[in-house]
């Protein structure tokens, strides 16, 4: 790396941070410069944001990555928050065909008594963002639901928390689901400081081809203690 620049600060309700770096040639890894611009907005209330990341990419031949997203964090109420995301990418070496990702949430934040919260994700083949990375790609379907018990007049137990969470993920080529994982957990939280989980989890996986070791399970049922 020859050098680079960061700046980070607040005008009145507007955060910013932006940082730029350039890296010099290695054997057959060209010259690149870095940037990235992040920029939120406070909205409606102190935990509600509007916010804008852009990242670039461009190495000394003019081969570049220009990647945006657009993002905000609502809170519509005392324990409600939706939580909204999109962006696009562009890259000089390839078609730029179906190259966005998409992100909603909605969630009841609770500690105590009923809380949920239910998200999709969709992030589409052409996706390629030049820096960072992504986790997974297809269509991700994700929800949970907890119930926070508090026994006061327990000497021991400060709160019981079962849950029950699951996400799907399906393919991009056909929507068909590729992974499926559902778990029930019984959480644990003592006056101690101490914690423990009791889950029970479910994870189904839809092979195109049978495992090498022809000893493919699809099923696995897995009941531990942490």
């Amino acid at each position: 790396m020859l050098g680079g620049v960061r700046l980070i600060g607040r005008v009145k309700n507007v955060d910013i941070g932006f940082l730029t770096m350039q890296t010099d040639a290695l054997d057959i890894i060209p010259a690149e410069n870095f940037g990235v611009l992040r920029v939120r907005k406070r909205v409606f209330n102190r935990n509600s944001y509007i916010g804008v990341l852009a990242t670039s990419r461009i190495d000394d031949k003019g081969v570049y990555n220009f990647t945006y997203g657009l993002d905000g964090l609502f809170r519509t109420s005392k324990q409600n928050f939706l939580y909204l995301k999109g962006g696009q990418s562009y890259t000089s070496t390839k078609e730029n065909d179906r190259n966005y990702f998409l992100y909603a949430k909605w969630e009841k934040r609770a500690s105590r008594g009923l809380g949920y919260f239910v998200e999709a994700d969709k992030t589409s083949d052409g996706f390629d963002p030049g820096i960072g990375f992504i986790y997974r790609r297809n269509l991700v379907l994700n929800s949970a639901i907890t119930y926070g018990i508090f026994p006061d007049k327990n000497k021991l137990v400060r709160s019981l928390t079962p849950g029950l969470s699951n996400t799907f993920y399906l393919r991009n080529i056909d929507s068909s689901i590729e992974t499926q994982f559902t778990e029930i957990r019984l959480t644990t939280s003592f006056k101690s400081g101490a914690s423990a989980t009791w889950p029970c989890s479910e994870l189904t996986m839809k092979l195109f081809s049978p495992l090498k070791s022809g000893r493919a399970h699809p099923l696995l049922l897995e009941l531990c203690l942490q």
